[in-house]
């Protein structure tokens, strides 16, 4: 046996039973029906089903089209941007990039008149800096180093951390880092979403090779029956409106092909248009029937947790909301200190400063920050359930689905050998077209339900799948 047959063999479930229902009808009748229907059948599984474009191409299959298009969503590229933004503020959130330069001055013809000033900021960390201040027109300069420190930030210091909170952080700064770290995890949720968009457009691209060619499958049997039916009516077995209902039935066929060739057209062009080139004619390969365990729940939840840009946003919000409540419950000052050296002459400033806020507008600053941390608790628990609530439902809906499964394909099953009945009967005159055409209803619903199913199974698989390691 040829490995092409091995294949064909192994194509798509509803097409593989046509094929059935066609060998079904060869061993019951020889007659021009079953014979068309036989030779048309044979000669799709050649190419199994959801492979075949409209015109041969490239080959893909879903991992190789996702990793090839997922790059070029607008989501993917935008989360980009802003990631590479949020490294190049953390780079410049060191206190030393911030050294700056500052000339000022006051010239006229007058020399006595003029004045100058050149100044060099050099922030050393968030607490210390040091300045160099010279007037080039009296040669004079001066040396300053400043400290600033509210105490009330160290109300949740650590002790080992405490020395390094005195002197202040000479690194990236707590706010670029959380930035970055939020910024890298809505770039990872943007590709696994970008990468989902490209599955579910490959699913629906599938879903429409495959109505297309059981379009034209159906119309070429459509015409064999209304051949038959011309036959039956020279011959005055049949009335002329038992023939109109042949005829009528050929032109639905033609309207149902036409219908499911654009959308497979537009079906392939969602995908180009993701995928940045033409997927006109692109041959994809199928999936296979679904057999997949189902994820645990919590060990879903416990991943999407970890993930979530929701969830970490509002944990970083609910903790700073938490930090400025303690530091709204104390009364410590903001402490500043100063030392400035004359050049040349060495004369030496020392200042030393405290401030307090004991106003009345403590006690609203102390309200605002206990609501605060009530509504950030809320949008903390809000962003957990969402995500528990979503996996949970969706892992339900997987596991009905997939049991539904076996529902559909026994339907659609039984549909075929009606239909194939349906189809020896009406050639050997026991039925009417209207019996023919029941048949085939009943076998379009079951193909259409299990084609419905097919597809939302998958669907809901692959959107759980940016949460499984």
């Amino acid at each position: 046996m040829s490995s092409a047959l091995v294949k064909a063999q192994a194509a798509y479930l509803g097409e593989g039973k046509v094929i059935e229902l066609v060998s079904y009808i060869a061993s019951k009748r020889s007659g021009v029906l079953a014979g068309a229907v036989a030779v048309l059948v044979m000669a799709l599984t050649l190419c199994p089903a959801g492979m075949r474009g409209l015109a041969a191409g490239t080959e893909w299959d879903m991992d190789g089209f996702v990793e090839a298009a997922y790059k070029n969503s607008d989501s993917y590229i935008k989360a980009t941007k802003e990631y590479d933004g949020a490294r190049l503020s953390r780079t410049f959130s060191v206190p030393i990039l911030g050294t700056g330069l500052s000339v000022s001055g006051n010239w006229s013809f007058a020399a006595a008149t003029s004045s100058a000033s050149i100044s060099l900021r050099l922030p050393l960390t968030s607490s210390i800096s040091a300045s160099l201040s010279y007037n080039p027109y009296d040669s004079k300069a001066s040396f300053k180093a400043s400290y600033s420190k509210d105490l009330s930030t160290a109300a949740d210091i650590p002790y080992e951390g405490f020395f390094s909170w005195l002197v202040g952080n000479a690194g990236y700064s707590a706010d670029a880092e959380y930035e970055l770290k939020l910024a890298k995890l809505k770039l990872n949720e943007a590709a696994a979403d970008a990468k989902n968009e490209a599955r579910l457009l490959y699913i629906n691209a599938l879903k429409a090779i495959k109505s297309r060619q059981y379009a034209e499958k159906e119309l070429e049997i459509s015409q064999t029956e209304l051949d038959i039916a011309k036959r039956k009516f020279e011959l005055g077995l049949i009335s002329g409106s038992e023939l109109g209902s042949s005829e009528l039935a050929l032109l639905d066929a033609q309207l149902t092909l036409k219908k499911a060739q654009q959308s497979e057209k537009w079906a392939m062009a969602d995908m180009g248009d993701l995928a940045g080139r033409d997927m006109a004619g692109a041959v994809l390969k199928d999936l296979p029937e679904f057999d997949r365990q189902l994820p645990d729940a919590w060990t879903l939840i416990d991943r999407a947790l970890v993930t979530s840009s929701a969830v970490a946003k509002a944990e970083a919000e609910l903790a700073k909301a938490g930090r400025d409540l303690l530091e709204a419950k104390l009364t410590l000052p903001t402490l500043q200190a100063g030392v400035q050296v004359a050049i040349p002459d060495a004369a030496t400033t020392v200042s030393v400063g405290a401030s307090w806020d004991i106003s009345g507008a403590k006690y609203q600053q102390l309200v605002k920050a206990e609501i605060a941390v009530d509504d950030k608790q809320k949008a903390y628990d809000k962003a957990v359930k969402n995500i528990r609530d979503g996996i949970t439902k969706a892992l339900e809906n997987l596991d009905i689905e997939s049991a539904y499964m076996y529902k559909w394909k026994a339907q659609l099953t039984k549909a075929e050998e009606d239909y194939a009945k349906a189809l020896s009967d009406y050639e050997d005159g026991k039925v009417l077209s209207v019996g023919l055409e029941a048949a085939k209803l009943s076998f379009a619903e079951a193909r259409d339900s299990y084609m419905y199913h097919w597809n939302t199974l998958w669907e809901i698989w692959y959107s759980l799948s940016k949460y499984m390691i």
